[in-house]
């Protein structure tokens, strides 16, 4: 006779800052702006590409965007992931590609298309 294996529910759950912003009316501003510097503090610690902190906003940022769409945090999340990419670690670009693969496939947008023609050629 086979085991079952563990149902995903008897996880333990683990609440992240990120996992609760990216619930149906999770977001606060206050609260993505603590975790936000508490990434960048971990990554400025770690070095670019180091801080796995940091991968966790590369994450978030990546789904969040698709969805709620904001300029600012967008330009942050490329200027990140590419200087990251630069300095050997490409986790934030894979993230970034995802959004423009999926967000993109959302709600197309020219500019961010150009911005991902851009990094890919």
């Amino acid at each position: 006779q086979r085991s079952s294996p563990q149902q995903p529910s008897s996880l333990p759950k683990y609440n992240h800052p990120s996992h609760d912003l990216l619930k149906e009316n999770g977001f606060t501003q206050t609260v993505y702006h603590k975790y936000h510097q508490k990434c960048l503090k971990d990554r400025t610690k770690m070095g670019k590409g180091q801080s796995q902190e940091m991968n966790t906003l590369f994450r978030f940022w990546s789904f969040f965007l698709r969805a709620n769409f904001n300029r600012k945090m967008y330009e942050e999340f490329r200027k990140l992931a590419v200087e990251d990419a630069r300095a050997g670690a490409r986790y934030g670009l894979e993230c970034l590609f995802r959004f423009y693969s999926y967000g993109l496939e959302k709600r197309f947008r020219s500019d961010i298309f150009r911005d991902f023609m851009e990094e890919t050629l």
